[in-house]
């Protein structure tokens, strides 16, 4: 589909995934934008042991929960908390914080307008992006 696009019209395309535009929107408009490196995972059936995986791999500031089961309620975020500080307590050397996504369904949407915003101030050139 990109080179497609590309050929019709004529500018430079670029394709993306909508977890990806909702952590650039994340990170540059939401919990995670007075940060330089952060997380961002959405919670949904696939998530797994992921959470306190991620902290151990990345040892990020600043983790953002959002997703389908993050709209089940504050009960199952401070459970989600509960559950990595159980595990990662003794590791802890920095602060970390974890915050609920606060963007709305609308994130992938601004994340793939900040995108494209971005790349069109940085290379001058006309872009499009595609989320899928």
């Amino acid at each position: 589909m990109k080179e497609a696009l590309e050929k019709v019209f004529n500018k430079t395309v670029t394709v993306d995934n909508d977890a990806n535009a909702q952590t650039y929107a994340v990170h540059k408009f939401g919990a995670g934008k007075n940060y330089d490196d952060m997380v961002f995972m959405t919670i949904s059936t696939g998530i797994g042991g992921g959470l306190y995986n991620i902290f151990q791999i990345f040892n990020p500031p600043i983790i953002v929960l959002g997703g389908g089961l993050m709209k089940l309620g504050s009960h199952f975020f401070e459970e989600i908390k509960l559950k990595f500080d159980a595990h990662a307590k003794n590791m802890i050397h920095d602060d970390i914080h974890i915050r609920l996504f606060e963007l709305g369904d609308s994130a992938g949407v601004i994340g793939a307008a900040a995108i494209v915003m971005d790349s069109e101030q940085n290379n001058k050139n006309s872009h499009f992006n595609l989320c899928a």
